[in-house]
């Protein structure tokens, strides 16, 4: 990470409902967890599935520069248990 760089872009696609998908501006260091309670506010992460490039990360991984951050819900709406 270059010296003095405070923000990094990361493509954020959420596909929950309506869904979303956009360019996130986010401070350098941020966690997964830190992000994801900030763009779904009260949800438990448990009731999704949450990949950076692909993989399954843990809440502590830190956010770097043009990752791709995909959120499903781990249970479809109407679908079986």
């Amino acid at each position: 990470m270059k010296k003095g760089i405070t923000m990094i872009k990361v493509l954020y696609v959420n596909n929950n409902g309506a869904g979303f998908a956009g360019v996130k501006e986010v401070q350098v260091g941020l966690t997964l967890g830190s992000f994801f309670q900030m763009e779904m506010g009260c949800e438990s992460p448990s009731n999704y599935i949450i990949k950076v490039n692909g993989e399954v990360q843990p809440s502590s991984y830190v956010l770097n520069e043009n990752d791709r951050i995909v959120c499903y819900p781990a249970k479809f709406e109407g679908g079986l248990a």
